[in-house]
């Protein structure tokens, strides 16, 4: 249901294929969630008397403020018009019968039709019911994404990620956003909108989130993107030096050899890597590669070493195949030939991309030349 257009997006350890398939991933799980979020709505649409009971009753106070338009603003909800306002009073007894009404559209795949009783549902409902509003945005998102203007999609989206407690759901919203904005040519005026929030209020956390990926993934900016993750880390009560949270960190780490700041880089990986069994190897390998950019082999042969002592790089083909390869050709650049081979032919087994096979056969062949030329002088 989403349109992908982020497949111009880089990033230095994975193929753009294997990201355009990232970013898929991505929205489809965005949608995953927002359909689970809907799941008791069936019940609703078809007539259940059970109620939800925090919007049972019609509140007097709506959730929404009167403006003439219905853009986003900095309190993160949408804006309906007066027209909008009466229309849901008078049509909806409550904000539970619009959103069943909403819901039975919805799970028809009738997504413009739904807009309609879902921003209804939002103006009936208690302004202090959070998780009923994030449901509801939630599923206004798909229909958002059919309009031709910009403005509803990033306010809803927006606010999910600025009143959610669920990460994920965080994480997920922002990636389909970037994803949305990137689309639509608005990225400029996104960018501007969050950096003039940002010189208001140094610590408003949306922008420093949101501005924080941008910077990452869609307007390569590394110097930009560490110093807004380290705000990010210090808002959250973090240390950004610290390996509090690992995926961020890990985040930080690559900003960090972006900005060919490879120090920080490198101690980074190496203090998350025996952090997370899963991804060790992969941190351990990625700490070699910085030191090497600093020429210094033996912190480099070291943190390979430790790489290859953890347990494999296992998450899919494509990534065992990039921490072979990389493990590779760290060990030749320090002069282990013969502990390079091993890994340059496990990365020939796990790919069959034409180019990276060719790659890996002629630094499997330097390898061993290499290694026959060692084993010879160790003899002589």
């Amino acid at each position: 249901m989403f349109r992908n257009a982020a497949s111009q997006w880089k990033r230095d350890d994975q193929p753009q294929r294997r990201q355009v398939a990232w970013h898929a991933i991505s929205l489809s799980l965005l949608a995953l969630f927002v359909v689970t979020q809907l799941a008791p709505s069936d019940a609703v649409a078809q007539g259940s008397k059970k109620k939800n009971r925090s919007t049972t009753a019609k509140s007097n106070e709506p959730a929404t403020k009167l403006t003439d338009k219905g853009k986003d603003a900095d309190d993160g909800e949408l804006k309906f018009t007066a027209e909008q306002i009466e229309k849901a009073k008078s049509k909806y007894t409550s904000a539970e019968e619009a959103f069943g009404v909403g819901a039975a559209h919805y799970n028809s795949k009738n997504y413009a039709a739904s807009r309609e009783p879902f921003e209804a549902a939002l103006i009936l409902a208690p302004e202090k019911d959070i998780e009923h509003r994030l449901k509801v945005y939630g599923a206004l998102t798909v229909s958002y994404r059919q309009l031709e203007t910009s403005e509803q999609l990033v306010a809803a989206s927006e606010y999910i990620i600025q009143h959610s407690n669920r990460d994920a759901e965080k994480s997920l919203t922002r990636r389909s956003l970037m994803s949305f904005v990137h689309e639509r040519g608005k990225i400029d005026p996104f960018i501007k909108r969050h950096e003039e929030r940002l010189k208001q209020n140094p610590k408003d956390w949306l922008s420093v989130y949101l501005l924080s990926e941008v910077y990452s993934r869609v307007r390569e900016n590394p110097e930009r993107s560490v110093e807004l993750l380290k705000q990010l880390a210090a808002l959250d009560g973090k240390n950004p030096d610290e390996a509090v949270d690992i995926n961020a960190s890990a985040k930080l780490a690559m900003q960090y050899i972006r900005a060919k700041e490879y120090q920080k880089g490198a101690e980074l990986y190496e203090q998350i890597a025996p952090k997370d069994k899963n991804l060790e190897a992969w941190h351990w390998k990625e700490a070699a590669a910085a030191w090497l950019k600093l020429k210094q082999k033996d912190k480099a042969l070291a943190a390979a070493k430790k790489s290859q002592e953890a347990t494999p790089e296992k998450r899919n083909e494509l990534l065992a195949h990039f921490w072979h390869r990389g493990l590779g050709d760290v060990f030749l650049a320090v002069d282990e030939p013969k502990l390079a081979i091993p890994h340059f032919e496990k990365a020939i087994e796990n790919t069959k991309i034409e180019g990276y096979v060719k790659d890996c056969k002629s630094s499997l062949a330097e390898a061993r030349e290499k290694a026959k030329a060692q084993k010879k002088a160790e003899k002589n």
